[in-house]
């Protein structure tokens, strides 16, 4: 017999018994509140025992450059859609989360691997590169949504009139001063292109997405440039969200998908990564099949939909596709 019905078996039977003996009459509908606290109990019973660094915790690596996958609080804090969505797993195997803040993205997703966490979060795109790097330490969760590469663009001019913003590709930005972060899609994507237009621009590296879309809202000339930043690189929902914060100062242009390092063009989506430790010559990874399956069942996220599902990158067909 299974772990779950033998719980079923045994929890019922006492459930009722303490309804009845709490004056609940017999045959009458338990109370919801005992059983969702059933339900719970069930849960924690018949979950699989996941490895952790620690018992009963899920240390989670987050960066908070991307929100609203992750966002950090002033009061120290965190929330975001992802953190949302790790919460409740956590809580669904009856762990605690606890955040481990990473100031720099470039690498956040080694970290699992590293032991300095079991989670790595954030607005992490799987890549191959990144895939290899992982090697057998860690692994990525099955991807939970999709995301295509924008601009967040200054639509003021120098004195706050409006201005038409029209980017059809990397020709536009010959000369132009755009921030990006160290070590993202947004960077591989706009060198690859850059690249191949055989143009151009100055890049500034940031670890915030605010400041940089504030620094691309007042045309701030940053130190070492003589031309005012002119966007920023990141990801659509990213942009979108800075020109709905923004409104009238900044707006989100060229939407595109993801162009790797060797300029292949590919649809592209964000995961998890998990740590897969290996012990006795065997690899554990009870806690990514457990993410796997919880990511496949929660798949509109912790709202039901993820903001970004609406964007559509199908691969590049008969040379390269451009958006």
């Amino acid at each position: 017999m299974s772990r779950a019905m033998v719980a079923i078996l045994v929890v019922l039977p006492l459930l009722a018994l303490s309804a009845h003996a709490n004056g609940t009459p017999r045959g009458a509908s338990l109370p919801r509140s005992a059983l969702l606290s059933a339900r719970r109990w069930l849960l924690a019973k018949v979950q699989p025992r996941l490895t952790t660094l620690e018992p009963g915790k899920l240390k989670v690596c987050l960066y908070a450059g991307f929100p609203p996958a992750a966002i950090l609080f002033p009061n120290g804090t965190w929330g975001g859609e992802e953190v949302q969505h790790l919460t409740s797993f956590a809580k669904a195997h009856n762990l605690a989360l606890t955040v481990v803040e990473v100031p720099s993205f470039k690498g956040i997703w080694l970290q699992p691997g590293l032991g300095n966490c079991d989670l790595a979060a954030g607005g992490i795109s799987i890549t191959p590169s990144r895939v290899t790097e992982l090697g057998t330490r860690a692994s990525f969760s099955t991807h939970y949504r999709a995301d295509a590469r924008a601009l967040a663009v200054r639509s003021v001019t120098a004195s706050g009139a409006p201005r038409k913003v029209v980017i059809n590709g990397p020709k536009d930005l010959a000369g132009r001063v755009i921030l990006v972060t160290n070590g993202s899609t947004a960077e591989t994507d706009l060198k690859a292109r850059l690249k191949a237009a055989g143009v151009t621009a100055t890049l500034h590296y940031t670890n915030s997405e605010d400041k940089a879309g504030a620094d691309v809202a007042a045309g701030t000339v940053l130190k070492g440039s003589k031309e005012p930043v002119f966007a920023y690189a990141t990801g659509a929902e990213g942009a979108l969200a800075l020109a709905n914060k923004l409104k009238g100062r900044v707006a989100a242009a060229w939407v595109h998908c993801l162009m790797l390092a060797d300029g292949t063009e590919v649809p592209e989506h964000l995961g998890y990564v998990a740590r897969t430790p290996t012990t006795s010559n065997k690899r554990d990874t009870s806690l990514l099949d457990a993410l796997n399956a919880y990511v496949v069942n929660t798949k509109g996220g912790p709202q039901g939909k993820w903001p970004s599902d609406f964007i559509k990158c199908p691969p590049a067909q008969n040379g390269t596709r451009r958006f």
